[in-house]
């Protein structure tokens, strides 16, 4: 695999990574938003815990107990703590990055229900737009992960200290323990850095200063 190659398909990965933190952020962002009934919510978030705590909160609001409430809530947290230890976990062992893309995929199908089965809102359309862009960005990252498995990480590091694009780009360890850190590898690179190459030539030596030349005798001036 040519160097440009494997660049391209680390940096896919590392994309796919930000991503999933993203839809962590936003996740617990509009739980805390539904706790408190703002009234508002970010689609940019994943759909089966939300839903988890909505039942649980009407269920508690039915019924007037609320240990539906906090069933709904201890689910949805358990549910969004998935994709948290998925991206935490696909730094050193990136086959994480697959397990995100299947649970991601499941919330995709039951937001996918949920609108089959209720009234169709235009807003409904950037939920679609994000769960698709971030489908699709997990599905590259999971391929990214395939074709980078026969490549050794001080291959990949090698790559991407030679032109990061930024410092997330450096690759993380493999999961089998073998290869230099990240830190590692910047700190070596700094040391060829720093070290001259070669040592300084020596100064030429002058040449000796021209001694005078005696004429031969008998001859005249």
């Amino acid at each position: 695999m040519d160097q440009a190659t494997i660049r391209k398909q680390a940096l896919k990965f590392h994309t796919a990574r930000r991503n999933l933190l993203s839809v962590v952020c936003f996740t617990a962002l509009n739980l805390l938003l539904t706790a408190i009934d703002a009234g508002i919510y970010f689609p940019f978030s994943a759909t089966v815990p939300q839903f988890a705590f909505e039942v649980g909160k009407g269920l508690a609001g039915d019924l007037q107990n609320n240990t539906f409430l906090f069933i709904g809530l201890f689910i949805a947290v358990i549910l969004a703590a998935l994709y948290l230890v998925c991206w935490f976990f696909a730094k050193r062992t990136r086959g994480f990055i697959a397990v995100a893309l299947v649970f991601f995929s499941l919330d995709s199908l039951l937001f996918l229900f949920i609108i089959f089965i209720s009234d169709f809102e235009l807003s409904l359309l950037l939920d679609v737009a994000f769960h698709g862009w971030v489908l699709f960005s997990l599905i590259s990252g999971t391929i990214a992960w395939a074709k980078l498995r026969k490549v050794s990480v001080e291959e990949i590091n090698a790559v991407l200290t030679a032109n990061p694009a930024s410092p997330a780009a450096i690759w993380p360890g493999a999961e089998q323990g073998g290869g230099a850190t990240a830190a590692q590898n910047v700190e070596v690179a700094a040391e060829v850095t720093a070290e001259p190459i070669g040592e300084p030539a020596d100064e030429p030596a002058a040449a000796p200063a021209a001694e005078p030349v005696d004429k031969p005798t008998g001859e005249s001036d």
